[in-house]
């Protein structure tokens, strides 16, 4: 899948390890998430492959009182 980026410097944020560490403050956690997400998004064919990953926790949307959202998902 091809991801596009508002900024070049979010794409650096995105793409680089030490410019993620430096956007979660030193965070290697954090920063190691994000690029395995990106990674993920960009080896997928399409949307639905990333749907069917358990680790993205895609849910249902419902409101309060039940009410279905016609099959859209969300993280």
């Amino acid at each position: 899948m091809e991801l596009i980026y508002s900024s070049e410097k979010l794409k650096r944020q995105c793409t680089n390890i030490k410019a993620a560490r430096k956007l979660f403050h030193g965070d290697a956690g954090l920063s190691i998430s994000l690029l395995g997400r990106i990674n993920a998004l960009e080896n997928a064919y399409n949307l639905k492959d990333i749907i069917v990953q358990p680790s993205f926790h895609f849910h249902k949307l419902a409101n309060k009182k039940g009410r279905n959202f016609g099959g859209k998902q969300t993280l």
